[in-house]
């Protein structure tokens, strides 16, 4: 029996010792092959340097026969990594580009503007596929560097590393407000959209014109950010829109987006919202999973439709989630039926007994 177990043992180290002698020749072709493909020079038995298509290259033999492939020249202020499963744990606190295929996959560490002008569509799409050839991608000090673990995958995974830095090294600093008007307008993706013309808002000496270009836009939540920096005219514009309305309280409720786009929305149906939004705005006040900023600015955006002339309606209870109605109930009422006014009394809910915050567990 010992014998057996010995001899499989053997024969099981023998197989790995044969397999890690036969990558070698492998890895060392393959990298050979790139070499003499790029016309690149050997600085030394395992690094080769050189120029192609107007980029400074570097592969690198590293640990276990994996290469690095490092591209020099990228643009100043953009920085970026494929993400860790600890990063996904910590996902809402994360930068975000807004496009959710590049979110999901990579995390974004650099100066917002800049990588919020720089990453476009046709960026990102050379980006994901370099991302899909390689082990390993990132962005760091101005160098593009991944790492190719498979020899036979080593000249696509150059190749589509060539592509995503040629794309990447059009951006210039000079460029950032071109691209993000650009992208705030004809990116495919709204979430990138939205990000890029809140950012040109900001950064533009000349931002009354975008906000208003911003208005005719097709999607009602650009046409909110429009309005939001025009102020009450642009508002006066939406009112009575029921489609920016519906997308609005949409918005307000996806639980998906940031909380920053969330409250931007719940802002936008206090300015442009009628009737028809007080019972959802009244349910997201006492909302029990809705932060309180979220409840605050449902209170002000609820004051402002019935300054306006609004009227509430009855049952927001049932516009809440199942798991929160039975604790709602009996918690509000109106402190003032004419107007809608709303108060809670958190000792209501739950046969009278106060609530108490749920328990934190410490890690």
């Amino acid at each position: 029996m010992g014998f057996d177990v010995l001899t499989a043992l053997i024969l099981i180290v023998g197989v790995v010792v044969v397999q890690a002698v036969g990558q070698r020749p492998r890895f060392a072709e393959a990298m050979q092959l790139t070499i003499s493909r790029l016309g690149l020079a050997l600085a030394d038995e395992s690094r080769a340097i050189g120029d192609c298509r107007g980029l400074s290259v570097s592969l690198s033999r590293i640990e276990r026969g994996a290469i690095e492939i490092v591209i020099a020249g990228m643009p100043a202020g953009v920085a970026f990594a494929r993400l860790t499963p600890g990063q996904r744990l910590k996902a809402p606190a994360r930068p975000r580009i807004g496009d959710p295929d590049f979110d999901a996959a990579l995390v974004i560490s650099a100066d917002r503007h800049a990588a919020l002008g720089c990453l476009g569509a046709g960026v990102r799409r050379q980006v994901m596929r370099a991302l899909s050839r390689c082990d390993a991608l990132r962005i760091e000090g101005g160098a593009l560097i991944a790492r190719v673990d498979d020899g036979a995958g080593l000249d696509r995974a150059v190749e589509a590393l060539l592509d995503a830095a040629e794309a990447l090294r059009e951006h210039r600093e000079e460029d950032i407000e071109r691209r993000l008007r650009d992208n705030a307008f004809d990116d495919p993706c709204l979430g990138v959209r939205r990000r890029c013309l809140a950012a040109l808002l900001t950064i533009s000496d000349a931002p009354r014109p975008l906000a208003r270009r911003a208005l005719e836009d097709p999607s009602p939540e650009i046409r909110v950010l429009g309005a939001r920096a025009l102020g009450e005219a642009g508002w006066r514009a939406l009112r009575g829109d029921r489609v920016v309305e519906a997308a609005l309280l949409a918005a307000a409720w996806d639980r998906s987006l940031a909380e920053e786009t969330r409250l931007a929305m719940v802002e936008g149906l206090g300015h442009a919202g009628g009737p028809r939004s007080l019972r959802s705005l009244k349910a997201m006040s006492w909302g029990l999973r809705v932060s309180a900023a979220l409840r605050e600015q449902a209170v002000i955006a609820l004051r402002c439709i019935e300054e306006r002339g609004g009227r509430a309606e009855v049952g927001a209870v049932s516009l809440l989630p199942l798991d929160e109605r039975h604790r709602a109930r009996g918690a509000v009422t109106l402190s003032d039926p004419e107007a809608g006014a709303i108060s809670l009394d958190p000792a209501a809910g739950e046969g009278g007994q106060r609530e108490r915050p749920p328990r934190r567990v410490e890690s």
